[in-house]
């Protein structure tokens, strides 16, 4: 139930080795679990997490819900033209139940490593590292090097997400300003942008960013609204839209659905955090009332636009919209203001995998903690910015231009 439990909730806890020390097993069906020689009481990872500012559920439900409501919806469109609209209404709410199950799966996987582990919380890298150490004995000289790929893929993943969250509100700040100012080039305005940026990423944990997430939640609420006031006004007929698509595009509408409908980012760091961890994956939990409503949003919203404009539908839905309708221009700017709250998401991402399990316990004692601290936060955001304003370490920046 949705009240269940009075666990704690998991803070990150340092580079927590998976090996304990050898001793007896408690277990009788896995020869391979070794507990400590006195620790033969059934462990529950809830009870030992100790988390400084825990997430309520209306918390998490703000976050997984901003989550996946971003840049990926806009695409939505521009997907059910390649699948039909019939196949990609059907496809959409599969592809969210598809994905909803295998985040279920991996929270619960996540609990029982921990279990026979006895240790409190695993990230990314760590439940990777612990699954395949469990699993068969063939596989198990795979675990260290699981967990060094699945690293690099989550840094690499969310480092891209911040890339293209950047160069989406610069583009759109460029189109709008561009009548006014007459500047065009995109890296001045990401020099603007990087001081709202460093102070969004300063926000110390994910209990402090829930006023932005939620902020951001709003507006996109609010841009999505008006572009369905496009969208619904003066409606044509459908008769010639096609209700499934060609065999060949079909990967294209997988590939951009699950790109739009998927939060795993931020699934593992929301689940460690809150108060009732419990809450997560129960029937009418985080996960479930998040991917439902997500599901749904995309799913209407992606019909309701191809309907409407059909094969003429643009990559991006606001490109569709009147470009001189000051309305429509709001749109614009309202994306800006909602994916520059949602950047404290990915950032807080790549800042929990890499300094509160790698480098924390490392820069602990030292007296300069604080400002190590900071400094990397604002390290992330630099990086962000050195990969979309110089064209050469990317090419992104020159191809918007």
């Amino acid at each position: 139930m949705m009240g269940e439990g009075g666990d704690e909730a998991i803070a990150p806890s340092g580079d927590i080795s998976l090996l304990q020390s050898p001793g007896k097993s408690c277990d009788p069906d896995s020869a391979s679990i070794v507990l400590p020689e006195d620790s033969c009481v059934p462990y529950e990872p809830y009870e030992h997490r100790n988390v400084t500012h825990p997430l309520t559920y209306w918390d998490a439900l703000s976050h997984m819900i901003k989550g996946a409501l971003g840049t990926g919806i806009l695409t939505m469109p521009h997907a059910f033209k390649d699948s039909g609209y019939l196949l990609g209404f059907l496809g959409t709410v599969a592809i969210g139940a598809f994905t909803t199950s295998c985040i279920q799966i991996l929270v619960r996987a996540q609990y029982e490593l921990c279990r026979r582990k006895r240790i409190p919380s695993l990230t990314y890298p760590e439940i990777l590292g612990a699954a395949l150490s469990e699993g068969p004995a063939r596989f198990r000289w795979l675990a260290p090097y699981g967990r060094g790929l699945s690293f690099t893929a989550m840094i690499v993943d969310e480092i891209g997400a911040l890339c293209v969250y950047l160069l989406f509100i610069a583009s759109n700040l460029s189109q709008v300003c561009v009548r006014f100012w007459g500047v065009t080039d995109l890296r001045l305005y990401m020099l603007v942008l990087f001081p709202p940026l460093l102070l969004i990423s300063w926000v110390p944990n994910l209990k402090y960013i829930v006023p932005f997430s939620s902020s951001a939640t709003g507006v996109m609420f609010v841009s999505l609204a008006i572009t369905m006031y496009y969208i619904l006004g003066d409606f044509p007929s459908f008769s010639d839209r096609t209700p499934v698509g060609h065999l060949s595009d079909l990967p294209l509408f997988v590939g951009v659905t699950l790109f739009s409908l998927s939060s795993i980012g931020v699934t593992m760091p929301l689940e460690n955090e809150m108060q009732h961890p419990r809450q997560f994956t129960a029937r009418l939990g985080v996960l479930n009332v998040s991917s439902a409503i997500n599901t749904t949003i995309f799913a209407a919203f992606g019909l309701l636009a191809y309907l409407k404009y059909g094969d003429e539908v643009q990559g991006s839905i606001t490109l569709n919209l009147p470009q001189e309708d000051t309305l429509a221009v709001s749109v614009k700017l309202l994306l800006s203001v909602s994916i520059l709250f949602t950047f404290a998401l990915p950032h807080f991402i790549v800042y929990d995998i890499v300094w509160n399990r790698y480098l924390k316990l490392r820069m602990n004692k030292s007296p300069s903690h604080t400002a190590l601290e900071y400094g990397f936060r604002t390290l992330i955001v630099v990086i962000t910015c050195k990969y979309d304003f110089f064209p050469e370490f990317g090419f992104a920046c020159s191809t918007h231009q």
